[in-house]
C-alpha cells in the first residue's frame, strides 16, 4: 500500500462518517421520537394526520383510532401510523 491508498481510505472513511452524522442519525432520531409519540396516543388528544386531517381520538382500538372532526363531527377511522403530530389542546 502505497500513501495514495491510505489517502484514499481515510476520505471515504472521512465521507462515510459526515453522512451517518448528518442523514441517518438525525432521521433514526426522529422515527423514534414518532414511534413514541404515536404509542402515546389517548383518547381525547387533538391530533393531525398525514393526510392533512385534523381530529380529536375518540376511540383507540389497537392501531385504529377513530377522530372525530368537526363542525360536522363526522368520524372517520384511521391507523396509528397515520398520525402526524399531536397539537396542544390549549389552541
Amino acid at each position: 500500500m502505497n500513501y495514495n491508498d491510505i489517502v484514499t481510505i481515510i476520505m471515504m472513511l472521512l465521507i462515510f462518517v459526515f453522512f451517518y452524522a448528518t442523514v441517518i442519525m438525525p432521521h433514526k432520531k426522529r422515527e423514534k421520537q414518532t414511534q413514541e409519540m404515536q404509542s402515546g396516543l389517548k383518547v381525547g388528544d387533538k391530533i393531525v394526520t398525514f393526510a392533512g386531517m385534523i381530529g380529536k381520538i375518540v376511540n383507540i382500538n389497537d392501531d385504529n383510532l377513530t377522530i372525530e372532526a368537526k363542525p360536522e363531527k363526522i368520524k372517520i377511522s384511521i391507523l396509528r401510523w397515520a398520525v402526524k403530530e399531536v397539537v396542544d389542546n390549549n389552541k
